[in-house]
């Protein structure tokens, strides 16, 4: 498994719902215990800016850089 490197830690509710890491509105996307993925772009609809973020084992984490 590759390091995830210094990332920022994205707030997930109890029920797995990823809030934004700029405005912390909630309900970008919800996520399960066992969900992976790399560079997942969210975009908040609320204040129109776009997340990318990296899921490992039900933690979110804001990625750094393009």
């Amino acid at each position: 498994m590759k390091e995830i490197g210094a990332c920022d830690i994205i707030n997930v509710s109890q029920n797995g719902w990823i809030s934004c890491p700029k405005c912390g509105h909630n309900h970008l996307k919800q996520i399960h215990p066992d969900e992976r993925c790399e560079r997942l772009r969210l975009y908040c609809r609320y204040c129109k800016q776009p997340t990318y973020v990296t899921i490992h084992d039900g933690q979110c984490f804001q990625s750094q850089g393009l």
